[in-house]
């Protein structure tokens, strides 16, 4: 596992930005101090919240909210606090 994060960090490194999956690779940087951990359980829970908060947007927009970065604050504050 530790020569795959130290690839994939090596990896990213490369790429531009927008093309680099933020979640990965911070969870990637923090798999260096917790080699003995899964990071599988840490994804499964992002892809989740991710899946909530665009599932939320959704329904803002279609309750009429603008198509906006304010809207998607909101349904992250949403997920995250409320």
């Amino acid at each position: 596992m530790a020569q795959d994060v130290k690839d994939y960090i090596a990896f990213i490194a490369k790429q531009n930005d927008s093309d680099i999956n933020l979640s990965l690779a911070a969870l990637s940087i923090a798999a260096q101090n917790y080699p003995e951990r899964s990071m599988d359980r840490y994804l499964n829970h992002i892809e989740q919240l991710k899946d909530k908060v665009e599932e939320r947007y959704r329904e803002l927009l279609d309750a009429g909210a603008e198509k906006d970065a304010g809207t998607q604050l909101a349904a992250l504050k949403h997920i995250l606090h409320d």
